[in-house]
């Protein structure tokens, strides 16, 4: 993932902060405080954990959000879709979702077409 994930989870831990220090209603402080950790923390995931490296020129490895790794084979690829902020890659056992600002391989994305029906 790209290195500004990183800094928008410095931005929103930043935020948390903030709102800590300048909201003093503990009705509105506590849930600013609480979401905006909650989605800094979750840009720190993706962007550590979540890649994806091609082994050969038949399989690839998906890390997900949470460091989970599953080995795919291009040949199981059923269907590939492609929707304006991402694409989508269907397996007859899962999917893998592939955001736009994903920094990926040309090749994974060509393997994909050369295997699947693309929409």
């Amino acid at each position: 993932m790209p290195a500004w994930l990183l800094g928008l989870a410095v931005i929103f831990f930043a935020a948390a902060v903030l709102c800590v220090i300048f909201i003093y209603d503990l009705l509105l402080m506590i849930p600013c405080a609480v979401i905006c950790a909650l989605v800094g923390i979750a840009a720190v995931l993706c962007w550590n954990n979540q890649w994806i490296e091609v082994i050969n020129e038949d399989e690839f490895v998906y890390s997900s959000m949470f460091g989970r790794k599953k080995t795919y084979r291009f040949a199981d690829i059923v269907e590939v879709k492609k929707n304006s902020d991402s694409q989508v890659l269907i397996f007859s056992d899962g999917k893998v979702h592939i955001e736009s600002c994903a920094v990926i391989s040309a090749n994974l994305i060509n393997s994909a077409r050369k295997y699947a029906k693309y929409l």
